[in-house]
């Protein structure tokens, strides 16, 4: 509304300048025809009118509490429509006259910056764009890799500014791209057309082998966020003791792998600490600290709750310390204990879902391990040339030595199934360099968005790219040694600098044919004579 709002503003200081600059007078007698008796009244109808309006939106602010606020609005629009009246009307009765435009547009700009200032990017990089130790992770290990987030765990729309590639974004997505969004999650534009979102609350969603084609390694869920695999006991017990902040309580249990820890809370918790959250210690044989939290946000209901623990390294023989503790300003947790107060607790282990839980803290951050390499290659191709059949036969998952075509290619491959080593892969976001040895002919698979406006080449000469797994892309290479290089030349791109130089030396050869026709008017005594006239 804001920007709707400046927008008129603008247009209205524009017509007003421009009624200005056509030097309408007021004084004389146009001046007395508007001073007739229906004018005047309709002038005080309008006063009347803005006065009532400004009456009642005080009113309402005061209702709301924001008088204030609202009143130095009003005031400052106030004192620019006084300003402005008060300069168009006495104009005529001083040198004002000459400098009311320079008045009107001061008083504009100064009544906008008001409006627009508490909008500005005012804030430090390093407060907008906070860098959380999930952040940290992420630029650590997920180096060239492509992520995806549950819902907001992860605001995709910023993870450009630390460097990180996420599956979902703020963009114009790829017909293409966006059926593979829609396959692994049906909703994943009902939000918005160019805003995609994932919802992994269907846990199977988190192994889709769609996922898998894309290069997803890593995905993020909130630290609640219900947890894939297979429950186990690690103690009794049927008694129950309070857990007070800078207190824990710990048990004793047979290690084994897991990825989190489940407790049972008897009664209700409440805190005023917002930030209050549980923490889980887990101590290994090998003295480790493997530590998970959860947020507790004010309220807890009784019940069991999940907490997440990157502890699927533990070994599966000896002992393990588990360590509860609360993380809160006030409060007390009354869990469900055996005799001595040792915690009744339960583990999560794998399950066997390609998923490995490598972070939780913040959020919860999952390698998936069967995930392909962003860049990889490919023996063999098959033709599917209808768009459904081929999104079903990748949610159905595909060996990764096969890659789906969109169309038929002359490029041939063995029927032995040659191998690649990848030696070097210079990704510099507008360009790729990649170098490679083959046993044999196949497909350099690059798991990005780049059917459109992306050109390739193969050792210096031109190679067409082709259609891969649906929204991916192929670059046929042959036996041996190869250097592939990937760069982004839109088709726009040359045909707009085209017009971009056509429209300057049109405009520099007009402007000096001008010149040219004044100087030939001023030789020839035309342009003087056109003025005595």
């Amino acid at each position: 509304m804001r920007s709707i709002w400046l927008l008129l503003l603008a247009m209205l200081v524009g017509l007003g300048l421009e009624a200005l600059r056509s030097g309408g007078e007021l004084g004389g007698d146009l001046f007395d025809k508007y001073r007739s008796r229906w004018h005047l009244a309709g002038l005080i109808v309008a006063v009347a009118v803005a006065l009532g309006g400004v009456v009642h939106v005080l009113r309402l602010a005061s209702r709301e509490g924001r008088l204030s606020e609202v009143g130095q609005s009003v005031a400052v629009a106030g004192i620019a429509a006084v300003i402005i009246i008060g300069a168009v009307l006495f104009r005529h009765r001083s040198s004002l006259n000459q400098f009311l435009p320079v008045v009107v547009a001061g008083v504009a700009a100064v009544e906008i910056l008001l409006f627009v200032g508490p909008f500005w990017p005012s804030e430090v990089p390093e407060r907008h764009y906070p860098t959380t130790p999930a952040h940290e992770f992420l630029a650590s290990q997920a180096s060239g890799d492509r992520i995806a987030a549950h819902d907001l765990a992860l605001y995709s729309g910023t993870t450009t500014h630390y460097g990180i590639r996420t599956v979902t974004g703020h963009v114009f997505h790829q017909p293409t791209w966006r059926d593979l969004l829609v396959a692994i999650d049906p909703e994943a534009f009902d939000r918005s057309y160019t805003f995609s979102f994932l919802e992994f609350l269907d846990v199977n969603r988190l192994s889709s082998p769609v996922l898998d084609r894309m290069s997803v390694r890593w995905l993020v869920t909130q630290v609640d966020f219900p947890l894939p695999g297979t429950p186990f006991a690690l103690s009794s017990g049927d008694s129950s003791r309070e857990l007070k902040p800078d207190n824990h309580l710990d048990v004793v249990v047979a290690s084994r792998p897991m990825r989190g820890v489940e407790i049972l809370l008897v009664e209700d918790f409440f805190t005023s600490d917002l930030a209050g959250r549980l923490r889980v210690e887990v101590v290994g044989a090998d003295g480790v600290v493997r530590t998970g939290r959860r947020h507790v946000r004010g309220f807890l209901p009784a019940g069991s709750h999940w907490i997440p623990v990157a502890a699927e390294d533990l070994p599966s023989s000896g002992e393990a310390l588990i360590r509860i503790r609360l993380d809160a300003e006030d409060g007390a947790l009354n869990l469900k204990t055996d005799q001595l107060g040792a915690p009744v607790l339960n583990g999560m282990e794998s399950g066997g879902r390609g998923l490995r839980l490598a972070y939780a803290d913040d959020v919860a951050i999952w390698e998936n391990l069967d995930a392909l390499d962003r860049v990889r290659f490919a023996p063999e191709g098959v033709v599917i040339r209808d768009g459904q059949e081929r999104v079903e036969m990748l949610q159905a998952g595909l060996p990764s030595e096969l890659m789906l075509l969109s169309e038929q290619s002359d490029h041939l491959t063995s029927s032995v199934a040659a191998k690649a080593v990848i030696h070097n892969f210079d990704d510099q976001l507008d360009h790729l360099n990649i170098s490679l040895t083959t046993t044999g002919p196949g497909w350099l698979v690059v798991a990005d968005a780049m059917q459109d406006g992306w050109i390739a080449s193969v050792n210096g000469v031109d190679q067409p790219l082709v259609a891969a797994d649906h929204a991916l892309v192929g670059v046929p290479v042959p036996e041996g040694s190869s250097t592939v290089k990937l760069q982004y030349r839109p088709s726009g791109l040359r045909a707009g600098a085209f017009i971009s130089v056509l429209s300057l030396a049109l405009m520099f050869s007009l402007v000096w044919r001008s010149r040219r026709t004044q100087r030939g008017n001023y030789g020839s005594g035309v342009g003087s004579s056109s003025i005595v006239v």
